[in-house]
């Protein structure tokens, strides 16, 4: 009787030990998955990271063109790919009518060196700044709809140690202008008179050169 009594101890002792080292391995194993998922996480975050780099371009630009001259500021922000980027901007247009344009910005590198030749062209619209009078109904400051625009060209990028870069570029800029202005028809009597609009729709085409930095 004390001899089953001891055996069927030993028995209970050996089924705990047993069940002890199967918790432990059970939890090495979850363990070392939870690394395996951190350092697979990681790795792809890095891989990621290296394929894909956050770009600011920053640029202040000379419009010429049948009305004159005038300054263009810039600022563009996106995603690098190796050769290919591409961003959203925004800006100042101070040609003839002061306008805030709203783009997309793509652009390609030409080499794979540190300072290439590259292409690019933005798409998008513009708002006015201000609304202008009407030189014939000086009262009525008019109203106006986001017209088109859009830009393209080809430049040169020097890059610095510091990653870095100095963008110069040249292209062709077109942007629209539309505007409408209330009119009134003569009549004898203000109570004859008639609500007219008048309709006018500007298209500005310009060269524009712009001095950049790439950070």
């Amino acid at each position: 009787m004390i001899i089953q009594t001891h055996e069927a101890f030993l028995l209970k002792v050996r089924s705990v030990i047993s069940h002890f080292f199967n918790l432990i391995l059970s939890c090495m194993k979850l363990y070392l998955y939870v690394l395996l998922l951190l350092f697979s996480s990681k790795t792809s975050a890095q891989h990621l990271e290296e394929k894909l780099k956050f770009r600011s371009i920053n640029s202040f630009g000379l419009l010429t063109g049948s009305r004159g001259e005038a300054l263009s500021v810039q600022t563009i922000a996106g995603l690098k790919a190796k050769k290919w980027f591409a961003g959203i901007g925004t800006g100042l247009d101070f040609y003839e009518a002061r306008t805030i344009p709203v783009f997309l910005d793509f652009r390609q590198d030409l080499q794979k060196k540190s300072n290439t030749p590259y292409v690019y062209g933005d798409i998008g619209t513009n708002f006015l700044w201000l609304k202008s009078v009407n030189q014939f109904q000086s009262t009525d400051p008019g109203s106006s709809k986001p017209q088109l625009y859009y830009e393209a060209g080809i430049g040169y990028r020097i890059s610095s140690i510091d990653k870095k870069a100095i963008l110069f570029s040249a292209g062709y800029s077109l942007k629209q202008v539309r505007q409408r202005f209330k009119s009134f028809s003569q009549a004898p009597t203000i109570e004859l008179q008639d609500d007219n609009y008048e309709h006018y729709k500007l298209i500005y085409r310009r060269i524009v050169i712009r001095l950049g930095l790439e950070l």
